[in-house]
């Protein structure tokens, strides 16, 4: 996870004092996570109120269980992922009458994502990109989705997705591999290239990377 050194020094005051039960730099320090946290629940669980309430329930479960946060095992934000990822399974696992693979609605997580453009014909653009974006990714199986989603909008390394999915580094290159191999050929469908064409993968990894760019 790409975050600069004096961001690292901030937080690490903010978890000093939380620590001690100062709950306002808690709520600064899970602020600074939040958008990542909502744009990686959304896959797992469908919608974006879904992941706002899964988000809010992992700021809960978080504050309540702090103390077992050993920065000796890894960073808080690769802590926080992997506390919000149980959030997710945990509604999913409480939804006994509806499908677990529940299709997103492209359309209002795109809009979510585009808050906060200044420019309102960037803004549409970005949407509409963003919106076909989700519907591939919808089309995925759940483990290449949750995979991708983090590696290319969130930038957590092979390591830290090994650290929140609970899953060896092995098995994440595996579902990165598989995941892009998966969405070339959906690309290649749309595009109408024939299947023995390669498609670009450094343009797919910076189609991934830009729609992921709120």
């Amino acid at each position: 996870m790409l975050v600069d050194e004096q961001t690292l020094r901030l937080q690490a005051r903010w978890l000093a004092a939380a620590r001690i039960g100062n709950g306002d730099a808690y709520g600064a320090l899970f602020m600074a996570y939040h958008a990542a946290l909502v744009r990686y629940a959304w896959p797992l669980v469908g919608s974006q109120e879904d992941a706002e309430d899964a988000v809010h329930d992992a700021f809960l479960k978080s504050w309540q269980r702090l103390d077992r946060f050993d920065e000796r095992r890894g960073a808080y934000g690769t802590w926080i992922f992997a506390v919000t990822r149980n959030c997710c399974l945990d509604r999913l696992r409480a939804r006994k009458r509806r499908p677990t693979s529940q299709a997103p609605d492209p359309d209002a997580q795109a809009e979510w994502l585009a808050d906060d453009a200044p420019d309102p014909e960037h803004q549409a653009m970005q949407q509409d990109r963003q919106s076909a974006m989700m519907a591939r990714l919808a089309m995925l199986p759940p483990a290449y989705r949750e995979t991708l989603v983090l590696f290319y909008w969130n930038d957590l390394s092979v390591h830290e997705i090994a650290q929140v999915t609970g899953t060896s580094e092995s098995n994440v290159k595996s579902r990165l591999s598989r995941g892009r191999s998966r969405l070339a050929d959906l690309l290649r469908r749309e595009m109408g290239v024939r299947r023995d064409r390669q498609l670009s993968l450094d343009a797919l990894d910076l189609l991934l990377t830009e729609t992921g760019q709120a």
